[in-house]
């Protein structure tokens, strides 16, 4: 596929790229006020340069943290119950009594509280790498749609120049008695609305950036040119192949590792059925009942009488299904964003090869006949018009096909679990 850059001559990028140098200081001197992380120098950024900051941005430090913190549970998971120290008195005679109960971890608890915590890191771990991949996909976007915006301001100024040059020819013909006034008024209005657009081309050129730096977490008033122009159409993979990358990708793993935190829970859940022990030590000082002090052991044991652990059994059970199910649907997801996907990469690719090898040839030969034909006064002005317009219309549905490739392929990867 070819970039937009290919289909223009450099000259006809001039009123575009001037404009947009005109207006890059205004933002910049916002940018210095709002003072934030810069990609480089020049405000340039390619798309590696993008993708390379996505481990820098806010939300994939957050997901980084939570991990983190995932990962300190584990060992606090390994701590012993609360001992209990109780200090006593009593009024009639002058004794101090302390006491101390030592639960006994029996049964596994502790290692069934690991489990549920080591479960959880699983989660922490694969929410994390789908985090990144969901961050890479929104920056892929977005730099397309700013590379895109900037080739629609590059069009929109060769669509200006070519109204404006036919105005210049209608009101020559109007001075030599050739044209009628009503195509001169026609003429100069077609050359406004199309200087309009190009206007209106530039504005979106900042708002793209602005979506840009908000998922890399750089400061929104930055202006940045998207630097490398559009990806070229790759070779994919067969479907088939693409299908089997469904059950890695993190989201899928992250709801396999909910499973796991289920089946940790329905663990701790049954061994909440099970008394809970503890040592007992009590010592009764200054005593005036007896002759020294006293020392008093014994077992404590809590029974869970009344306590309803086969509801939570039940409950924990439950929520195992509903982690199953959740990972089941969303490898069905999954797999119907593939083949969307592949689809849209296929159709996309397929009109943009139409549109480049068949229609914009033809249309800028059209443009180029009537415009001959009307200077010769062979051909009115309003069909010299619609041939500009279709061409425009070509030109913009070639980039459109051009950027749904890229879109595209950017939701294939993602949906893939970064596989290309």
């Amino acid at each position: 596929m070819l970039a937009c850059s290919d289909l223009l001559h450099p000259w006809r990028r001039a009123p575009a790229l001037l404009a947009l140098c005109l207006a890059w200081p205004l933002a910049a001197r916002a940018a210095r006020a709002d003072a934030g992380p810069s990609p480089s120098p020049n405000r340039t950024v390619t798309l590696a340069q993008a993708l390379d900051a996505v481990p820098k941005a806010p939300l994939r430090e957050v997901a980084r943290l939570q991990t983190s913190a995932a990962r300190s549970a584990v060992d606090a998971a390994g701590a012993w119950p609360a001992t209990t120290v109780d200090l006593s008195t009593s009024l009639r005679t002058a004794r101090f009594t302390p006491a101390v109960s030592v639960p006994l971890p029996v049964f596994g608890t502790i290692s069934a509280n690991q489990g549920a915590a080591r479960a959880e890191l699983s989660v922490a771990r694969a929410e994390e790498a789908g985090m990144e991949l969901s961050l890479r996909r929104q920056a892929e976007q977005t730099w397309f749609e700013l590379a895109r915006a900037q080739d629609v301001v590059v069009l929109a100024a060769q669509a200006a120049d070519r109204e404006q040059e036919l105005a210049q020819v209608t009101q020559s013909r109007f001075d030599a008695g050739e044209a009628p006034r009503a195509e001169v008024v026609a003429a100069e209005a077609e050359s406004r609305r199309a200087k309009a657009e190009a206007n209106a081309a530039a504005s979106a050129v900042f708002a793209s950036a602005a979506a840009l730096c908000g998922v890399l977490g750089w400061s929104p008033a930055l202006p940045l040119t998207a630097a490398g122009g559009l990806p070229l159409p790759r070779d994919l993979q067969p479907l088939p192949a693409l299908l089997a990358h469904a059950g890695r990708h993190p989201d899928v793993r992250a709801a396999e590792a909910r499973v796991g935190v289920g089946a940790a829970h329905v663990d701790q859940a049954k061994l909440a059925r099970w008394p809970k022990l503890a040592v007992l030590v009590e010592a009764s000082i200054d005593d005036p009942t007896l002759p020294g002090s006293d020392l008093r052991t014994g077992v404590g044991i809590e029974v869970p009488l009344l306590g309803r652990t086969g509801e939570a059994i039940t409950t924990a059970r439950t929520l195992q299904r509903a982690a199953r199910a959740e990972q089941d649907a969303m490898t069905r997801e999954l797999g119907a964003r593939i083949v969307a996907a592949y689809r849209r990469v296929q159709g996309a690719s397929e009109r943009l090869r139409a549109l480049r090898d068949d229609v914009l040839p033809a249309q800028r030969e059209s443009v180029r006949l009537s415009r001959a034909a009307y200077k010769e006064g062979q051909l009115g002005l309003v069909s010299v018009i619609a041939a500009d317009r279709a061409l425009t219309e070509a030109e913009r549905g070639m980039l459109d096909a051009q950027a749904e490739v890229a879109l595209a392929q950017s939701e294939l990867d993602w949906s893939t679990g970064g596989m290309p």
